[in-house]
């Protein structure tokens, strides 16, 4: 896909040896507000006081804060200004300023962004090759992409209720009102695809047991909601037990083509998945796993 090689191949400059974070970290910030339903076009100084922060941020030492150089410069196939024309090179903050300027992906290419396979590939593709495994998940969380770190579209530490702090007295912790809202979600699929695999995981083939019974969890393998927008479906859905769901949903493990199960990391083999001839898995969701996992196909 040439939206796809055009991200790749990002003409950046290098300090020694590590790529100016200005241009990926504009596409991140530009990929989050197509995600979140903005217009494709932002106006100047938008730009200039939001890129501008993360640079200030993630620049790094000795990297100067320009967000006018991508704003300008990313302009090409995937990329257009509004306001400037194609002969001026290096807008100042002060002409595009004056000019109205705005700026973002072409209608083409924010199509494209605006569907959920498209933008994970984008996402990852952009995040890996651009910045250091210690930036990454920050970066992601700033943005506003931080969904792209699980298959869920939540990380661990979001799930997390955090406590309001009651200065240490006795008794039960202090509680916060919050306003959370989370996709509809079907329960009967769950309990029947827990039926099909008699509540037993389909990675590790161990029933957990429990006083009332066997426990598993039923886990969507494209999530549902943003950003992956994923269907709420049983074909959608693998029956695990609480620690490989954990790790199918933080990434620590896929399904390749064959349906082996492989850690992320090395690509050692873990197991075979177990299957239920009438559990049937839509292998376009297993495959926009893998490619949250860094295993396109």
């Amino acid at each position: 896909m040439a939206l796809l090689h055009a991200f790749g191949t990002l003409r950046t400059h290098q300090r020694r040896g590590v790529p100016s974070p200005h241009k990926p970290l504009s596409l991140l910030w530009s990929i989050a507000r197509l995600e979140a339903g903005e217009d494709r076009l932002v106006p100047w100084e938008v730009f200039e006081h939001e890129v501008g922060g993360l640079l200030v941020e993630f620049g790094g030492p000795g990297s100067q804060v320009t967000p006018h150089y991508p704003f300008a410069r990313l302009r090409g196939g995937i990329w257009e200004v509004e306001g400037i024309p194609d002969g001026v090179q290096d807008p100042s903050p002060t002409v595009l300023r004056a000019a109205g300027a705005r700026a973002g992906f072409v209608p083409e290419a924010a199509k494209l962004l605006r569907t959920a396979h498209t933008r994970a590939a984008a996402v990852r593709l952009l995040t890996w090759t651009y910045f250091s495994e210690a930036d990454r998940a920050r970066i992601l969380d700033r943005v506003g992409l931080v969904g792209y770190l699980s298959a869920s579209g939540h990380t661990a530490e979001a799930l997390d209720e955090e406590a309001t702090p009651s200065g240490g007295a006795p008794g039960p912790v202090g509680r916060r009102r919050t306003t959370v809202t989370r996709p509809e979600r079907n329960p009967e699929w769950p309990r029947q695809v827990k039926k099909w695999h008699e509540s037993t995981c389909q990675v590790c083939g161990t029933p957990l047991e429990t006083l009332l019974g066997r426990y598993s969890e039923a886990a969507h393998i494209q999530g549902i909601g943003s950003p992956h927008e994923g269907p709420d479906t049983t074909s959608n859905m693998l029956c695990l037990c609480p620690n490989h769901h954990k790790q199918f949903d933080l990434l620590g493990i896929y399904i390749d083509a064959d349906w082996q199960v492989r850690r992320t990391a090395d690509d050692t083999f873990v197991a075979s998945l177990r299957r239920h001839p009438r559990h049937r898995i839509e292998t376009a969701h297993v495959a926009y796993h893998r490619l949250l996992c860094g295993k396109a196909d």
